[in-house]
């Protein structure tokens, strides 16, 4: 039901309390997790991205559906969750409808990008581990 989904998450729940600006590369923190790259690509929808106008997911691809966008590139989009499970929850899904990541269908340029971004994100968010979960 849940199409086109990974799921990165602390594994544990925060002992301290962060400030909403926790997921910001330019606030005290910032690492070697190239923050120059946050956004590249703000709002691209390749050429031969397939979407289906009825999957919530797609709908956030094209804006249709509210996000709170916390990376994007050409070929995919990282967005909290809502409502979270733990301290920065966030989906990093492509820019192209599957059912899975695994969906033969889905062109690998699509996935390239997921594994970099999920270390941007855990490092941008002080996390030196996390869960990755397909649903």
């Amino acid at each position: 039901m849940m199409d086109c989904l990974l799921s990165l998450f602390k594994s544990q729940l925060p002992t301290t309390t962060t400030t909403p600006h926790s997921m910001d590369p330019t606030t005290a923190g910032q690492s070697s997790a190239d923050s120059k790259a946050l956004n590249v690509d703000v709002g691209t929808i390749p050429d031969e991205t397939k979407l289906d106008p009825n999957c919530v997911f797609c709908q956030i691809v094209t804006g249709e559906a509210p996000s709170f966008k916390v990376y994007e590139t050409k070929h995919s989009l990282a967005f909290l969750a809502k409502p979270p499970v733990s301290h920065g929850h966030t989906l990093i899904i492509p820019k192209y409808h599957s059912r899975t990541l695994t969906d033969p269908g889905l062109p690998d340029e699509f996935l390239a990008d997921v594994g970099p971004i999920m270390k941007k994100i855990a490092v941008m968010n002080g996390e030196e581990s996390y869960n990755i979960i397909q649903v």
